[in-house]
């Protein structure tokens, strides 16, 4: 069982640098009674920085590459070279990536990864035996307390769920801070929101991270009318290939009253929240 800071995980199987006209430079960081959550800008991937009031950092996902090195650096104190935890939310490399190039500068508590994920790729697996980095398997249900109001929790998958798709074997995690609520789903796609609509696992959320990178294989109306969310952000390149977000997603997050934000047109997004109320800017 991982105990780091104060973290448990119980289950059941910004010091960001801003550099002023003037030249001086300023060390800008959030209120230390608010929780920080940032949506990193990786390029076409995934990653997502909680900070607690009081330093617990929980990665989620690391993106494609050595570039989640830069985005941590603007929103985390420039001593600050540990992670308690990397969540993965699955096996691509647009996920996993970085997590090798931060295990050369960070030291990283542990990496949990879904419960009915394949193996490791092989290079992960060998820089977390050469860092002497634990990692374990969890599943819906299990529970990561922050600290006394800020939890973090995951909904998807069961243990022992056969899934033939790997992005819907993507850990789906949900974030609450007092009233605050975010969802972060992975590259999961509609199957999986229908079943958390089917097992009343989904309510109301404040901030919804576009699940796989705002693909219209994920993402659907009905999901988006329940979330109601105030805030959807996409984590996508720019000019990716995929032609990610969709353009028919961002309208039907719209509709749904959303407002939209993302990584490749609005750098790095940065919510702070005490619980009550959210706020967010952005880092470029």
């Amino acid at each position: 069982m991982f105990q780091r800071k104060r973290i448990i995980i119980y289950s059941l199987s910004v010091l960001a640098l801003v550099f002023l006209g003037s030249g001086i430079l300023m060390l800008k960081r959030p209120a230390t009674d608010k929780l920080l959550v940032a949506f990193l800008s990786v390029g076409q991937g995934d990653a997502v920085l909680i900070r607690t009031a009081d330093d617990k950092d929980v990665l989620i996902d690391a993106g494609p590459d050595r570039s989640v090195l830069t985005r941590l650096a603007q929103v985390l104190p420039w001593y600050d070279r540990e992670l308690d935890m990397i969540v993965l939310t699955h096996n691509h490399l647009d996920h996993y990536a970085g997590i090798i190039a931060l295990l050369e500068k960070y030291k990283v508590g542990q990496v949990v990864v879904s419960a009915v994920s394949e193996p490791l790729p092989q290079e992960l697996a060998l820089a977390l035996a050469e860092h002497k980095v634990a990692y374990q398997k969890i599943e819906a249900g299990a529970e990561v307390k922050l600290d006394e109001q800020v939890s973090l929790r995951a909904l998807w998958p069961k243990s022992g769920a056969v899934i033939a798709e790997m992005n819907d074997r993507s850990l789906v995690m949900e974030l609450l801070s007092g009233q605050v609520k975010f969802l972060l789903g992975g590259d999961s796609g509609i199957a999986v929101e229908d079943e958390l609509m089917k097992n009343n696992l989904v309510s109301e959320v404040d901030v919804f991270k576009l699940s796989h990178h705002g693909s219209d294989t994920a993402n659907g109306q009905a999901f988006l009318e329940l979330l109601s969310p105030r805030w959807v952000v996409a984590q996508s390149g720019k000019g990716n290939s995929f032609g990610h977000p969709n353009r028919r997603i961002l309208k039907r997050a719209e509709r749904s009253g959303a407002q939209v934000l993302r990584n490749d047109l609005d750098g790095t997004v940065v919510f702070e929240t005490d619980g009550a109320s959210v706020n967010y800017y952005l880092v470029k």
